[in-house]
């Protein structure tokens, strides 16, 4: 009599669920690869200021202000900008004389100039005159700024969604293992009826 062994093996048939499974992984890993890549370049050039040359400036010619509670000089509403008082002159209006960088405070980042109390006579109603030129971001510029600013939205916005992806992707692969184990006990006839004890 001789009996015949039946060798089983849990190989399936095809990879369709490793498919899906390899698919999702690789596509999450170069999902987060071209992120970093981009990220690393972005900073990279703005850190560089390759476009700090680029900027734009205008000028303002015979200004009035009144400086002694702080005055803003310059074009203010312009992007990113800076103000200078060209050749440090600055003058009072009512007489006409020089006013000395020692009786006020440029602050050329805020593109104000305010009284600093050393003659009298500059402060109050006496209004000051001031030629300055204003430094901005122009639009070659403000372009990579701006790209700088969208990207690091993009990845707040992404990142948030991180979670909800992995969740997805972990009901991927527990679904493709449930229908793999299920059709190999098709296969086997594990759990079908008909057996005999």
């Amino acid at each position: 009599m001789e009996v015949l062994y039946n060798k089983m093996e849990l190989k399936p048939l095809n990879k369709k669920g490793q498919g899906v499974v390899t698919g999702l992984i690789g596509g999450v890993a170069g999902l987060i690869i071209i992120v970093i890549i981009t990220l690393v370049v972005v900073v990279t050039i703005m850190d560089a200021d390759l476009f700090e040359d680029l900027r734009a400036s205008t000028n303002y010619v015979n200004q009035t202000v009144n400086a002694s509670k702080g005055a803003s000089f310059g074009n203010t509403t312009l992007w990113d900008s800076t103000c200078t008082v060209d050749s440090n002159i600055v003058w009072n209006v009512t007489g006409g004389e020089t006013i000395n960088s020692g009786n006020y405070t440029l602050d050329e980042e805020a593109c104000t100039i305010i009284f600093k109390g050393v003659t009298v006579t500059y402060n109050g109603t006496d209004l000051w005159g001031i030629n300055s030129t204003t430094s901005y971001a122009g639009e070659t510029e403000r372009a990579p700024i701006n790209m700088k600013g969208n990207l690091t939205t993009g990845i707040n916005n992404v990142s948030s969604k991180i979670p909800t992806i992995l969740l997805i992707g972990a009901i991927v692969i527990l679904l493709t293992v449930l229908g793999l184990l299920m059709r190999n006990m098709g296969v086997m006839n594990i759990g079908g009826s008909g057996g005999s004890l």
